[in-house]
């Protein structure tokens, strides 16, 4: 009977575990969702206001930490602001980098 115990205790312990593992993906993965669309919007947004404001003639990519290849690539590059080339962020699922004006 005590060892019955012991084996349902410690099923439903590592069921707590899985549970709580993956409650913490799911919450990692919907900050990241709302991360990225936060950048994807307010960035586009900014864009437009700043180039109003100010007529700029070039945009520079910026992350201050990036992470993955392609933001690490293009950190600190520069085009100008009717170049077809121009990369908008966010490029990839959790992207912080923007674009800002020169």
């Amino acid at each position: 009977m005590g060892l019955g115990l012991t084996i349902k205790a410690e099923y439903i312990t590592r069921d707590s575990l899985v549970t709580q593992l993956i409650g913490d993906v799911l919450g990692l993965e919907v900050k990241s969702a709302i991360t990225t669309a936060f950048y994807a919007l307010t960035g586009r947004r900014r864009m437009e206001v700043l180039r109003k404001a100010t007529k700029p003639t070039k945009v520079r990519f910026f992350n201050p930490s990036p992470v993955t290849d392609i933001c690490t690539s293009l950190n600190g590059k520069v085009w100008d602001i009717d170049s077809p080339n121009v990369q908008y962020p966010p490029l990839h699922w959790g992207c912080k980098s923007v674009l800002t004006y020169e």
